[in-house]
């Protein structure tokens, strides 16, 4: 399935390239002086080409809707470097942040064997359904909501050990600072 997308994908890039290239033309025989529509093509391009790389699978998937591209995170002077193209809903057996845009920072990491798309689903679910977890309570607060949660994949796991998973899971809350009372992480003993 990915792999059709990402053809699917390149293929859309291509032809959107190519029209863009056709109006730069006829907007460049119109026009000599035409620096500003140049720049006007070219950030419809890169906006483009911007929307098509998030989607990794199916058009109205609503975890790739919300998923950060990351590649590096910066909490003051430190900078946690990411592996790139490491994203995607259907990726299993990783560890992920959930970032707040109305805080501006992750406040949970978590870890999973599953999809990407199964687990967060289940936390959209328990912020829609207002089960009690704590993903729910930090975006169900008054001036919260939904709309604020986005998504990261911090690492993929090789090993299918559910041990060392959470042992990277901790780590990943000590670096991102996501244990409370700093984020919604309970320090797990």
């Amino acid at each position: 399935m990915g792999q059709s997308t990402g053809k699917i994908q390149r293929e859309t890039i291509v032809f959107i390239n190519a029209s863009l290239m056709m109006v730069l033309e006829f907007g460049l025989m119109a026009n000599k002086n035409s620096k500003e529509f140049m720049d006007f093509a070219n950030s419809i391009n890169d906006k483009i080409k911007v929307e098509l790389s998030n989607k990794t699978c199916k058009e109205e998937c609503e975890v790739c809707d919300i998923e950060r591209h990351e590649e590096k995170i910066i909490l003051g002077d430190k900078t946690f470097n990411l592996k790139k193209n490491i994203h995607g809903c259907q990726l299993v057996n990783l560890i992920y942040g959930l970032h707040c845009e109305k805080c501006n920072h992750y406040v949970y990491v978590g870890e999973t064997e599953r999809s990407l798309n199964e687990r967060i689903k289940e936390h959209l679910a328990d912020i829609r359904h207002d089960r009690d977890t704590a993903v729910q309570n930090n975006f169900n607060q008054e001036d919260h909501c939904k709309e604020d949660i986005t998504v990261q994949v911090l690492q993929q796991i090789y090993d299918k050990s559910a041990n060392y998973r959470r042992y990277i899971e901790a780590q990943w809350m000590q670096k991102l600072n996501t244990i409370r009372p700093f984020g919604i992480n309970v320090k797990k003993e």
